[in-house]
C-alpha cells in the first residue's frame, strides 16, 4: 500500500479546557477513502476542523500533529497555512446553504477560490469555473445563478467545485449528503466516488450513515467520546465489529427486510458529557459486555486484521469465528 497522504497523530482538541477529542489518529493514502463514523457530538466534525486550522477560541488544538506531505499544518503560521488550505486539502461542509454567500453568484465564489490558489487572470479563471461545474454536472449558464435560485443538491454540487478548484490532494467531506433527500444523496456520493477515482485523490468521509459509509469507504474508523475505538477494512468491520459500540451501532441499523413489527434495536442511554470522560472504556455504562476490568486504561491495539480500544476483543473475535 502507498504511503499516506495524510497522517493525523494522537490529535487532542479541548473547549474551554475540556477534552472533547482526545488522542485521534488516522491516515489515507492518495486514491484511498476513509470513513469517520458515530453518533453526533463524538468529534467527528471537531476532528475535520482541527486538520483544517479552522478551529475557533474557546476551542483550540491542545496537541499532536496534522502532517500533509510531510508537513505538519498545526505548526504553519495562518499565511502559510492558508496556501495549504484549499490548494492541497479542501473541504465540502454538511450544509452548502449557509456555506455559501448569498451575495455572491455561485460562479464568482468559484473564481474567487480559483485566483486565491493559482496565477490566473479573470477571464481564464471564470472559463475554468465553468469546466469545474460541468465537470460536477451544473450547467457553465448557472455560474450566473445566486446560491438561492440553486436546488440544495445543485448547492452541494456548486461546493464540490469549489473544493476541487485549487486542484487539492485531500478531500475531506463532511457529512456532504445530510440536508439532501435520499434520490440526491446517492447522486452526490455517486460524484464525488466519480471525482476521487478519476483524480487519485485521498478522501476522508465524516457521517453517521453506516449505508453511506459502506457504499463509499475502503476503511472505517469508529468514534466514540472523542476517541477512535475501533479501526477496520469495511468488509471486515461490517462482517463482525470487535468492539461492542460498532456492534451495536451495526445492529441499529434498518433497511427495507427489517420487519415492521419488530423493535428497532436501541443503544440504552446516551454517551457521556466531555467533563465526565475517564481513562477506563467510555463505552462501559452502555456496554452489555462491561467487566470490571473495562475500567482499567485501555489503548487501541491490533486484534487479528483491525485496531480495537477494547480490553474484551478477542473474546468477541473468537465468538465469531
Amino acid at each position: 500500500m502507498s504511503a499516506p497522504v495524510l497522517q493525523v497523530r494522537d490529535l487532542r482538541v479541548e473547549v474551554g479546557g475540556v477534552p472533547v477529542v482526545r488522542g485521534v489518529s488516522l491516515d489515507v493514502a492518495a486514491g484511498r477513502r476513509l470513513g469517520v463514523v458515530g453518533e453526533s457530538g463524538c468529534g467527528k466534525t471537531l476532528t475535520a476542523l482541527a486538520v483544517m486550522g479552522l478551529l475557533r477560541p474557546p476551542v483550540r488544538v491542545a496537541g499532536g500533529e496534522v502532517v500533509l506531505g510531510g508537513t505538519d499544518l498545526l505548526r504553519l503560521s495562518r499565511r502559510r497555512l492558508d496556501r495549504v488550505r484549499g490548494r492541497r486539502i479542501s473541504m465540502i461542509y454538511q450544509d452548502p446553504g449557509t456555506s455559501l454567500n448569498p451575495l455572491m453568484t455561485v460562479g464568482a465564489q468559484i473564481v474567487e477560490a480559483i485566483r486565491l490558489h493559482h496565477d490566473a487572470g479573470r477571464a481564464q479563471a471564470a472559463a475554468r469555473a465553468g469546466d469545474l461545474l460541468a465537470e460536477v454536472g451544473v450547467l457553465r449558464h448557472r455560474a450566473g445563478a445566486y446560491p438561492h435560485e440553486l436546488s440544495g443538491g445543485m448547492r452541494q454540487r456548486v461546493m464540490i467545485a469549489m473544493a476541487l478548484a485549487g486542484e487539492p490532494d485531500v478531500l475531506l467531506c463532511d457529512e456532504p449528503t445530510t440536508a439532501l433527500d435520499v434520490t440526491t444523496q446517492a447522486q452526490v456520493l455517486d460524484l464525488i466516488d466519480r471525482i476521487c477515482r478519476e483524480r487519485g485523490l485521498a478522501a476522508v468521509l465524516i457521517t453517521h450513515d453506516l449505508g453511506v459509509a459502506a457504499g463509499f469507504c475502503d476503511e472505517i474508523a469508529v468514534m466514540y467520546a472523542g476517541r477512535v475505538v475501533e479501526r477496520a477494512a469495511t468488509v471486515r468491520l461490517y462482517a463482525g465489529p470487535r468492539h461492542p459500540y460498532g456492534r451495536a451501532l451495526l445492529a441499529a441499523t434498518v433497511d427495507l427486510t427489517t420487519p415492521l413489527d419488530v423493535p428497532i434495536p436501541a443503544i440504552p442511554g446516551q454517551p457521556p458529557p466531555p467533563e465526565s470522560l475517564h481513562q477506563g472504556c467510555d463505552f462501559r455504562p452502555r456496554c452489555p459486555l462491561a467487566v470490571d476490568r473495562c475500567g482499567e486504561p485501555v489503548a487501541l491495539r491490533h486484534v487479528g486484521d483491525a485496531l480495537v480500544r477494547c480490553v474484551r476483543a478477542e473474546e468477541i473475535e473468537a465468538a465469531d469465528a
